[in-house]
Formats: structure tokens, C-alpha cells, sequence
């Protein structure tokens, strides 16, 4: 808990209260709860993975050749590969 002091009110920060609760008459009291973190990029991900494949790991489109749950071609693969110098294979592109 941590108070600050400024004129008559008193504000007091408390990161873990799990319940609101009224203070005493009289008492100028504001409490603040810690708001829980909001994750943007997993929200995009979960979009993303219904558009490309309704959210099917195995997903597989045999016209584009694309694998997994986000639909990654062979040629996204390759063009990894050559930029980072790493030997991904499309089979895991299954994995999540």
C-alpha cells in the first residue's frame, strides 16, 4: 500500500484489493485498483489464426500448399530460411 498526502485528501494506492470498500464518513479516501494487462497481440493472433484456418492446427490447403494454423506457405519458408540463415521445414509450420 502506498499513501500520498496532498491539502485534506488522502490517496491510497492499494495494487491488490480484491474488493471495494466504502470509508469511514467524512474521510476523503480514493482508491485505485491495478487494472489487469491487456494483451493486443493475442487478441491478433487468435483473429489471424480464425481467418486463415478457423483455428485448425492441422489446417492444410492443398492449392497454396499452406500448413497450420496460419496458413504458412513453402515460399514464406524459403524466404525465412535465406534471411536468417536458419533450416525451418514447412512441418512445422504444424505447430502452433
Amino acid at each position: 500500500m502506498v499513501k500520498f498526502r496532498q491539502g485534506k485528501c488522502l490517496l491510497i494506492l492499494l495494487l491488490s484489493m480484491s474488493a471495494t470498500r466504502a470509508p469511514a464518513p467524512g474521510l476523503n479516501v480514493i482508491y485505485i485498483i491495478a487494472a489487469e494487462p491487456v494483451d493486443p497481440f493475442g487478441v491478433l493472433v487468435n483473429a489471424i489464426v480464425q481467418v486463415e484456418s478457423l483455428g485448425d492446427p492441422l489446417a492444410y490447403n492443398s492449392e497454396e500448399e499452406a500448413v497450420g494454423a496460419f496458413q504458412i506457405r513453402p515460399i514464406r519458408v524459403l524466404d525465412y530460411n535465406q534471411r536468417t540463415g536458419k533450416n525451418i521445414k514447412i512441418e512445422n509450420c504444424y505447430s502452433y
